[in-house]
């Protein structure tokens, strides 16, 4: 009887020495966290900012006409999907087939179930004393496919949406459980100019590896070929 009271008695202190989250609380703790995401958001943007401020005139003029380029492009697809949607609307079972097999070599590129040639960038990343961690590569990858890569591969592993890195603990990465080591070759096929201003703007994957040891060499060609394909599932 005893013991059950002074378990009472425990509780009720423990209510009265709790403090009450009121509604005015509640809502400051959401502010902090909004104002925490908006901060985080800010950050990045200004250090995007900060980079293309610290870009060279000649580096910002070609990413200026590589993103004009890109424009023209999208704006040529845009009408060419016009044409294409008069025409299917139109009945055509020629067009219809014709459009079909045209998405399906497009998403097949995507998914990396086919080959890819076009023009694009090669891209060797030297690693001596084997420190570069699994993120400068996943980084990397981000960069070309921001910059409008069709087609990724590192050493004969095809990049895809579910494609993951990991370090290994004696140098080294994993790249969707393959195996790899320095220097680790990557080839991607889309906007050469684009892609590769994107990677040497300061701050960005070029100075990240330099900064830990490496280096980076970069060449666009007209013909790149992104041989590996996806394992089948």
């Amino acid at each position: 009887m005893i013991s059950a009271r002074r378990r009472l008695l425990r509780i009720r202190l423990l209510l009265l020495w709790r403090p009450a989250l009121t509604r005015r609380q509640i809502l400051a703790a959401g502010a902090a966290v909004l104002l925490g995401f908006g901060s985080v958001a800010s950050w990045r943007a200004a250090h995007s900012d900060m980079a293309l401020a610290a870009a060279r005139p000649d580096q910002l003029l070609t990413l200026l006409d590589s993103l004009n380029s890109r424009s023209q492009r999208l704006q040529a697809e845009q009408r060419q999907l016009a044409v294409t949607r008069q025409r299917l609307e139109s009945g055509s079972n020629a067009a219809a087939i014709t459009e079909a097999r045209r998405r399906l070599q497009v998403l097949s590129v995507l998914a990396g179930t086919v080959q890819a040639t076009g023009p694009g960038v090669t891209i060797v990343i030297s690693d001596p004393d084997r420190i570069i961690p699994s993120s400068v590569l996943l980084d990397t990858v981000q960069e070309l496919r921001d910059a409008g890569a069709e087609a990724i591969q590192i050493g004969k592993v095809r990049v895809v949406a579910n494609t993951w890195f990991a370090d290994i603990a004696s140098g080294g990465v994993r790249v969707s459980g393959t195996p790899m080591q320095p220097p680790y070759t990557i080839a991607a096929v889309g906007d050469g100019a684009t892609m590769k201003t994107a990677l040497g703007i300061p701050g960005g994957i070029i100075d990240s590896v330099t900064a830990a040891g490496g280096s980076v060499r970069v060449a666009a060609g007209r013909s790149v070929t992104v041989s590996a394909v996806a394992p089948a599932r």
